[in-house]
């Protein structure tokens, strides 16, 4: 190829990137890693992903990434894309990838994206003047099953000296469960951002209690591939690196984030900037914390509970350990 056809091929390249809102990465990048991230929900936590994209941080570690919203119905498909390696890494909250995770073909946590800090929570109809955990004691309460919602429901109904058992559980995707407490169809129900505060806007509806008021057991993730880890440590590495950049920038840039991570999720900046709140991201230094030790608040002492705590509500049945889950070769020290 002449140069001029070259000329001419590399602008028509940008064109399309600029059309198809492609980043440059993924247009021009002959010589790029190509990895595949999946995602199936619009939290904003994950959103500084769309930041390393636009930043070009992925590209300066040689990984050109695309990160995929697969509308999943449940969270097994999510782990079943994994396990069949049509994607690389999924956005995996740590309680949730408990459940999923297999000997044959086993994912770990390489980084955390956030903890939930007010993210999630029971939303209740303000007419049946729910006060607490303990007065949904044969009520009609929403929630997607096996996911953080699920987790969070039965962590707080033990607390309060009850199981699902008292409860009349309706499994509901996170978005539905939020809009069926105002439409009057369940009492109650367990969902997330930007579900949980878009159902909020309900007068009908009162927030009963979030994760702002729990310990925090909702730490979301990205896992990976462990035979990837191994044989591309370098890519994982690059993730890291990345992902840390983006939330540096996200900190020193709060406005000029908030417009890329609203492009990228679909949302009105308003909206991103109401759901922040609800979460802490985790970058370089956050991350190393985490993953450090095995106590109570670390990646894999809040693993091991996950684990206790799905097993004693009879959703996990095969053998796991919490250092299966996890892997900090790829953490930037």
């Amino acid at each position: 190829m002449n140069q001029q056809a070259k000329a001419f091929t590399f602008a028509v390249s940008i064109i399309v990137a600029l059309i198809t809102g492609s980043a440059p990465e993924t247009a021009v990048g002959a010589d790029l890693i190509p990895v595949k991230i999946s995602y199936g929900s619009p939290w904003v936590g994950y959103a500084p992903i769309f930041i390393a994209q636009e930043m070009g941080y992925f590209r300066d570690e040689g990984l050109a990434v695309e990160f995929i919203y697969v509308a999943y119905n449940n969270p097994q498909e999510a782990a079943d894309e994994l396990a069949a390696k049509r994607v690389d890494a999924h956005t995996f909250p740590l309680d949730e990838s408990t459940l999923f995770w297999k000997p044959e073909v086993p994912y770990a946590t390489i980084f955390s994206t956030d903890i939930s800090f007010g993210g999630d929570g029971i939303l209740v109809r303000k007419d049946l003047h729910i006060a607490s955990v303990a007065d949904l004691k044969g009520k009609r309460v929403a929630a997607q099953a096996t996911t953080p919602s699920h987790f969070l429901l039965n962590y707080l109904l033990k607390q309060a000296g009850l199981s699902e058992a008292d409860i009349t559980f309706v499994n509901m995707k996170a978005k539905d469960a939020a809009a069926a407490v105002g439409a009057g169809k369940v009492d109650a129900a367990v969902s997330w951002s930007p579900f949980l505060t878009q159902a909020l806007g309900d007068p009908n509806v009162a927030l009963l209690v979030s994760t702002r008021n729990t310990p925090p057991i909702l730490v979301d993730a990205i896992v990976m591939n462990k035979d990837l880890i191994t044989s591309s440590p370098d890519v994982c590495k690059g993730l890291v690196r990345a992902w840390n950049k983006a939330v540096a920038y996200q900190k020193t840039k709060p406005d000029e984030s908030l417009a890329i991570m609203a492009r990228g999720l679909h949302q009105a900046p308003e909206e991103v900037k109401a759901d922040l709140p609800g979460m802490v991201l985790f970058g370089k230094e956050e991350n190393a914390r985490l993953f450090e030790g095995s106590g109570p608040g670390t990646a894999r002492g809040v693993a091991a509970f996950a684990i206790d705590l799905w097993t004693q509500v009879g959703l996990l049945k095969k053998p796991v350990r919490a250092d299966d889950l996890i892997d900090y070769r790829c953490l930037e020290k």
